[in-house]
């Protein structure tokens, strides 16, 4: 399965203005997999199911 890193300086969580900074996304396939600290989604990248 093919996964993607997205880093954000900035990035928005939700509707409630809910907001973290050195941000991340990882999508694995066709699926956000994880969002959130860098640190934190860098550290799931790799170990997404299906993998």
């Amino acid at each position: 399965m093919t996964e993607l890193l997205i880093a954000a300086g900035h990035m928005l969580l939700g509707p409630d203005d809910e907001h973290v900074e050195d941000a991340a996304v990882l999508i694995a396939g066709t699926t956000i997999a994880a969002a959130g600290r860098r640190t934190d989604v860098q550290a799931q990248a790799g170990q997404c199911p299906g993998r």
